[in-house]
């Protein structure tokens, strides 16, 4: 999902829900208006959710049973039955599967596809906790039936790549053919809500290289100082350093058209000393980092992009184009800062003839459109910055009512780095009846029952904004009370 302030604004959940009871562990969704990183670009090509997606989508090509297969058995499994609060007697099932991924032999042949028909054993756990769970290997009730056979080593396509070999199991299940006793573990030990996916030793391929990490981050908003930044990226293997360095492509969006450069005295290319990861099962571990500096990094937006790293050895690739962004601005800048910025008393103003024009500070946008009555825009116009005197008159056709006080500014700027138009700014030639105090509304009204949802033009529905910033109205009904606002 591209930048938008709705994620930040609409962010905090306080509703509940009888259907979900008192107890519904809502979390985080009760702060998200006051969690920045909401608002921020989510399309994060180091993001540990991407990876781990990229990693499977790769054991899918490994592995054409994980595409394709079409044959899916349960081995075993140890769990029991609870009951959820509010679920009207419905048990719900927590514990621990053993299930077998392969082809319909009678009809599927995966021959000279990647790995062929290695068949994959899969292991997963719906528990929210740590589980070491323990099984008697030689009972067919409470043992943990693997799909190899016994005193096989098999390993975890899934980091951390852990081998187990394994024990003799009860039973023979004769799967690919195979006449010996199927495989167990006595013990088996799962993260919350994780899971595994394990072929023999001979037969594992891992994840080729992904970046796991970009410094200062994607998307990160930064004020303005010396025009250097230092940058890095992290790998989950060993990279061309020197490769790498070209693959790099920078592009900036100011109001200087300068773009930022590499400096590539300042390179450095290393391997990480304790395996950095981050908290999600499956997750892709840094092993090695590149960092470099940046200059005539001026106020905008910028992007870098990684365009198909490759490792030491030449024999391996990122396979794609991955881009980050980040921004540089002063506080003002509703480019960068579009939560603290939306509004600016500097903004609009008016020459000796009585024109009006805005003074823009949204370094990084391409283009740019303004409203003087909150109803109706103009065309957009290319972005250069400095002073814009195009500001035509006022066509001002609502009612005085629901007009704004005074003059009054809005302006959106799109960034097409970020992907979005998501910028506004308002702005005041004078402050109206409220001196000081920023607005972004021109008016505030209450309709509902109680006014016959405005017909009753007798009872006063309209809000007062205050000195403080608050609209406030001064409303007495019978309760159950209904309303609605509009501007």
């Amino acid at each position: 999902m591209s930048s938008a302030t709705a994620w930040e604004t609409h962010g905090c959940y306080k509703l509940g829900g009888e259907q979900f009871g008192p107890d519904f562990p809502v979390d985080a969704a009760l702060t998200g208006c006051r969690d920045s990183w909401n608002s921020l670009d989510h399309r994060d090509p180091s993001s540990p959710i991407r990876n781990i997606q990229k990693s499977m989508f790769q054991m899918r090509q490994n592995f054409p049973v994980l595409n394709d297969g079409l044959f899916l058995q349960r081995l075993s499994k140890q769990t029991r039955d609870i009951q959820l609060p509010y679920s009207n007697g419905t048990a719900t099932e927590l514990g621990i599967w053993s299930n077998f991924r392969g082809r319909f032999d009678t009809f599927q042949d995966f021959t000279g596809q990647g790995q062929g028909n290695q068949s994959i054993w899969l292991v997963f756990q719906n528990d929210n906790a740590t589980i070491k769970y323990q099984f008697n290997c030689s009972d067919n009730d409470t043992a943990l039936i693997a799909l190899f056979d016994s005193g096989t080593t098999v390993k975890n396509l899934f980091y951390p790549f852990d081998e187990v070999t394994l024990k003799d199991g009860p039973i023979r299940l004769g799967i690919d053919g195979s006449t010996a006793l199927n495989g167990c573990l006595d013990e088996f030990e799962l993260p919350a809500w994780g899971y595994k996916a394990y072929v023999p030793k001979d037969k594992w391929i891992g994840p080729g290289p992904m970046i796991t990490a970009f410094e200062p981050g994607h998307d990160q908003r930064l004020l303005s100082s010396n025009k250097n930044l230092k940058i890095g990226f992290e790998f989950s293997a060993q990279m061309d350093c020197n490769a790498l360095a070209s693959s790099i492509v920078i592009t900036s969006t100011t109001e200087s058209a300068i773009t930022a450069q590499l400096d590539s005295s300042t390179i450095n290319c290393e391997e990480i000393n304790g395996t950095q990861i981050a908290n999600m099962v499956g997750s892709i571990p840094s092993v090695w980092k590149f960092t470099a500096n940046l200059t005539d990094v001026w106020d905008g937006v910028h992007s870098i992009s990684v365009l198909n790293a490759t490792t030491t050895n030449g024999l391996m690739s990122t396979g794609s184009v991955d881009k980050f962004i980040f921004r540089v601005g002063q506080p003002e800048n509703p480019i960068v800062f579009p939560m603290q910025a939306n509004y600016s008393l500097s903004l609009l103003h008016q020459d000796v003839n009585g024109s009006l024009y805005v003074s823009h500070k949204a370094a990084g946008a391409d283009s740019w459109r303004y409203s003087l009555d909150w109803t109706t825009y103009s065309d957009w116009i290319p972005y250069t910055g400095g002073n814009s005197t195009l500001l035509n008159a006022k066509n001002w056709t609502g009612t005085k009512l629901q007009a704004w006080t005074g003059e009054h500014v809005i302006l959106q700027y799109y960034n097409q780095l970020s992907g979005s138009s998501d910028y506004f700014q308002h702005g005041d030639l004078s402050t109206g009846d409220v001196p000081g105090t920023p607005r972004r509304m021109p008016h505030l009204f209450a309709q509902g029952p109680f006014n016959q949802y405005g017909y009753d033009a007798g009872l006063n529905n309209e809000f007062e904004q205050g000195s403080d910033g608050i609209w406030r109205w001064n409303f007495m009904t019978e309760w159950p009370a209904i309303l609605q606002l509009s501007e």
